[in-house]
């Protein structure tokens, strides 16, 4: 114990005050009022034969305690937290909190003034929180795991002073995963038992979730997780979405690869649609339709609609072009196109052919043999009577 001593002489009264410390003693934080903190008669001596004694107030006394004279005891008064002292008021360093209690003692002409030291310590009284209950992350399917791509997580809040928080990442079932781990911008290389259970300790000053592995979205688009957070008896959880997005990696492909299709009908009419699909998304899954040797058969004889594919045969356009049909392409009656199909896809579209045989029966055939005597007769008349007897 220290003791300094001050003397005051007046002309009738000599008036000492003494100033001494006491060793320092420790209480934890949030004890409950009127808890006790210590005992003053082995830290006081003839405590009990003094003339009284109390607490001395400070300009920046919490008052947090109060002496229990019956018991000569100093006692908790007021809540004492520890990370409202050295975090809100800054009355005591977070690392050793130390409170001073002053308490003097008068005895006849001297005051003593003891200074007890207190020390709050910490406990584990603050729940963790994370400042999001979800998070989505995006990553691009078919991106290599040897990319070493980092995507940002939330990291948890524990108000403790110097709180120690581990991290560890499950399923939405609270499986383990070796699709994805956890690591931090101090942590180079995670050992072998952490990177099967995902635990990174909170040292480093950000989290990252790192995939391991490529991912193909036509297989999984979604990966519900969740990244637990723990200090202490604490623990908390957020949900983490991963979202697989499209990339253009599927080609478009009609339902089927060859059509075959008869004609029987002298009337304009839509004669097949043909339907193509693509497995990706978005505009890497938009097709559109073509004929590709459409320039064989004049005048739009055969079209298609670019954007649902219904095909459809102009009959006048048919019959205008019937000698044009001689070629090594195809026969009076039987035709051939391909329709290419190709995506809206970036940065190249990818597209794919399917052949589509067309073949013309019934009255129509009836027609093209009339039409090949109507050529070769120069009469014509009783010819075109009979075109007319079909019609």
């Amino acid at each position: 114990m220290f003791k300094y001593t001050i003397c005051f002489f007046t002309i009738l009264i000599r008036l000492c005050f003494s100033l001494k410390y006491l060793p320092e003693t420790s209480i934890k934080e949030e004890l409950s009022i009127g808890s006790f903190v210590t005992t003053l008669t082995d830290k006081i001596p003839n405590l009990d034969q003094s003339d009284a004694y109390d607490l001395v107030s400070t300009s920046n006394d919490l008052d947090l305690f109060s002496i229990d004279h019956s018991q000569r005891t100093i006692i908790v008064k007021n809540r004492i937290d520890f990370e409202h002292l050295c975090r809100q008021t800054h009355l005591c360093n977070c690392k050793h909190c130390l409170i001073n209690t002053n308490i003097a003692v008068s005895n006849s002409l001297t005051i003593d003034v003891y200074t007890l030291p207190i020390h709050v310590i910490n406990i584990d009284d603050n729940k963790l929180y994370f400042n999001v209950n979800r998070t989505v992350i995006e990553i691009e399917e078919n991106t290599s795991p040897i990319s070493r791509q980092y995507f940002p997580l939330p990291m948890a809040i524990d108000d403790d002073f110097d709180s120690q928080i581990d991290y560890e990442l499950y399923t939405i079932n609270w499986q383990s995963t070796t699709l994805f781990r956890l690591t931090n911008t101090t942590t180079s290389i995670v050992n072998e038992k952490n990177i099967q259970f995902g635990i990174v300790n909170s040292s480093s000053s950000l989290l990252y979730l790192e995939p391991l592995k490529s991912f193909d979205r036509e297989q999984q688009y979604i990966y519900l997780m969740r990244l637990v957070a723990k200090s202490g008896i604490h623990q908390i959880s957020t949900d983490i979405i991963v979202l697989i997005t499209d990339t253009n990696d599927n080609i478009p492909q009609c339902e089927q690869s060859y059509y075959k299709i008869s004609i029987n009908s002298m009337n304009d009419d839509n004669i097949t649609q043909i339907t193509a699909y693509d497995l990706d998304q978005g505009e890497n899954a938009r097709i559109a339709y073509n004929i590709v040797n459409q320039h064989i058969y004049p005048n739009n004889m055969f079209t298609i609609d670019h954007i649902n594919g219904n095909m459809k045969f102009t009959y006048k356009n048919w019959t205008s072009y019937l000698d044009y049909f001689k070629n090594e392409n195809s026969t009076k009656n039987l035709f051939q196109l391909k329709i290419n199909v190709t995506d809206f896809g970036k940065p190249k579209q990818l597209s794919s052919e399917c052949i589509i045989e067309l073949e013309f029966t019934s009255i129509l055939n009836i027609i093209i043999h009339l039409h090949e005597h109507l050529i070769t007769n120069q009469t014509g008349m009783m010819n075109i009577k009979l075109i007319f007897c079909f019609f």
